[in-house]
């Protein structure tokens, strides 16, 4: 799979690159060595027997750039031997790709994307342990068709490949968006986006959005509308569910810098089997740029439709997110990331409330071209509304060094 779909991203980058492009061609290669450890207080993730680990991984990376005026490939590789201080039976090969190629016409955008991931990392302690194998391809098209008129696609498929007791997955996602300018004061987007799960055990399941949004103009710096969505979610034979949204809707630039957008109003669920349920919902987000400094705040909660390996069903879910950079010195940069998000299951949907939680504090130093070294720390919680919260420390230390 993985070697099947690296060689059918460059066949299609070769067939997207016109011949006359090469005298303009830009092409270099970066091979280097990448190098980590980490140490964690709750290696398993458990309320009880808690085990610490120290983990150490080297291994080779590359980095490869082809670029012409309208055309461009990257791609970032990493496969290193991950080695366990008291766990050997975890020892592991850790692989990473992620490339992307883009051709860009008048008018006209077409992007390529695939992602291959194999590790026992965890993002969260919401994700299952154990070894995971991820394969990912997708593609995107983008065309102003006249001044007034934008039209965008897009399409993904994500294979999730884990190691027993856990359920493997794939999972197809497709979208399509037009925006267009009805006046110079009126703007209306319509989207319709496609979600197909395929599990191994559980049922498939289908996801239907279609979105329609309306922004008016009032001045050059504050925008007033509304929005509204539909949710059709089938499960085969399990019964469906539909959810209705209808919202308020504003922008506003506080600064040339600072940003402000906010949405608030009513949602409806309703079930084949249940009596319908309704909540208030809301989203607000504040983005500060200056410069290379950045600080984003994001906040929401609604109906969401959630299909992993581990949440299966309609929550009503509620979401906090911060996200911080500062260029500290010119070779130094500071990263932090706080993300909250609690599920609580509806009527037609098995399981408890959760909260998650994943902290993280980063300092990356590039003190010559193609070297960096990251220090990381990360605090991760997961509480149930029946069992004891789980909560694990990571200290982790990446040097990669490129030629």
């Amino acid at each position: 799979m993985k070697n099947s779909s690296i060689f059918g991203i460059l066949t299609l980058t070769l067939a997207l690159m016109p011949s006359h492009f090469g005298w303009a061609m830009n092409f270099e290669v970066h091979p280097g060595i990448y190098t980590a450890f980490e140490y964690s207080d709750n290696y398993f993730g458990r309320t009880h027997d808690i085990q610490s680990e120290s983990t150490y991984e080297v291994g080779p990376s590359l980095g490869l750039r082809w670029q012409t005026p309208t055309f461009s490939f990257d791609l970032a590789s990493r496969l290193a031997k991950s080695l366990h201080r008291k766990f050997h039976e975890d020892d592991s090969t850790e692989a990473e790709i992620a490339s992307h190629a883009t051709l860009s016409r008048t008018h006209q955008k077409v992007g390529l994307i695939y992602e291959y991931l194999q590790t026992r990392w965890r993002g969260s302690l919401a994700e299952p342990p154990g070894l995971l194998r991820r394969n990912t391809g997708g593609a995107n098209y983008a065309w102003e068709m006249t001044q007034k008129a934008t039209l965008s696609l897009g399409y993904a498929y994500t294979d999730y490949n884990w190691r027993e007791p856990h359920e493997d997955e794939k999972t197809q996602d497709g979208n399509i968006n037009l925006t267009y300018l009805l006046t110079p004061r009126n703007t209306i987007d319509l989207a319709y986006r496609y979600e197909y799960y395929d599990y191994q055990i559980s049922q498939d399941v289908r996801v239907l959005n279609t979105n329609l949004a309306w922004l008016y103009a009032v001045t050059s710096r504050l925008h007033l509308g509304f929005t509204s969505r539909y949710t059709k979610e089938e499960r085969g034979d399990l019964p469906n569910e539909d959810i209705y949204d209808l919202s308020a809707l504003g922008r506003f630039s506080i600064t040339e810098n600072t940003r402000f957008s906010a949405t608030g109003g009513q949602s409806w669920l309703v079930m084949e089997q249940q009596d319908r349920q309704s909540i208030y919902i809301m989203s607000a987000s504040l983005e500060h740029a200056f410069d290379q400094d950045k600080l984003a705040v994001d906040v929401s909660r609604g109906y969401t439709a959630e299909f992993t390996t581990n949440l299966y069903g309609i929550y009503d879910t509620k979401t906090a997110l911060l996200t911080g950079e500062k260029v500290l010195l010119r070779t130094l940069k500071g990263v932090v990331q706080i993300a909250i998000e609690k599920t609580k299951p509806t009527a037609g949907t098995v399981g408890e409330k959760e909260t998650d939680t994943v902290a993280r504090a980063s300092l990356i130093w590039d003190p010559i071209e193609y070297v960096t070294a990251t220090a990381i720390y990360e605090h991760l919680q997961h509480e149930n509304e029946i069992s004891d919260t789980v909560r694990e420390n990571r200290y982790r230390m990446v040097v990669e060094a490129r030629y």
